[in-house]
């Protein structure tokens, strides 16, 4: 059963249910310069934005982050480079999600009602999902569908999206 303070505070992945405060402000940290500049983060600076080396490299050892080369490029549900899902949030803020799966994630994490504009991978089709007051008020195609897999197998999610 997950803590319902820590899901406010931080979503509900249990990857991220027992980080310690500043490994989560870190984390949280490089989220919004990702989502402020819309690029991935260089070593150096992502070192400077947590505060030390110490929590970089914690954040790499838990894969709570992503590297692309040297680049900070993957802290879910935020992708610093482009994809085919874009989450727009209620406070105007814009990114790309890793998958259209974690972008449903976005309101769990930001607490923000939600636009989610994403193509489906197998058909090339549009998807458009609107989160307001933790519900899916909005949704196009009407017979949209989940399918879920279970992530458990792999220890990198975001290396298999």
């Amino acid at each position: 059963m997950f803590d319902t303070n820590f899901m406010e505070k931080y979503g509900v992945s249990d990857k991220y249910h027992n980080l310690p405060k500043d490994i989560q402000d870190a984390r949280l940290k490089l989220i919004n310069r990702v989502i402020d500049t819309g690029c991935t983060i260089s070593k150096e600076e992502a070192i400077n934005i947590c505060g030390d080396e110490k929590l970089y490299n914690i954040l790499i050892e838990k894969e709570i982050i992503t590297m692309s080369g040297n680049d900070v490029a993957f802290l879910y549900p935020v992708s610093a480079m482009e994809t085919n899902h874009r989450v727009k949030l209620s406070d105007g803020r814009e990114f790309c999600s890793m998958c259209a799966i974690d972008a449903l994630g976005s309101y769990s994490l930001f607490h923000q009602d939600t636009e989610i504009n994403s193509i489906c991978s197998q058909t090339g089709d549009k998807i458009f999902v609107k989160i307001r007051d933790r519900q899916i008020v909005e949704h196009f195609p009407d017979d949209i569908h989940v399918v879920h897999v279970d992530l458990n197998k792999n220890k990198n999610w975001a290396s298999t999206c």
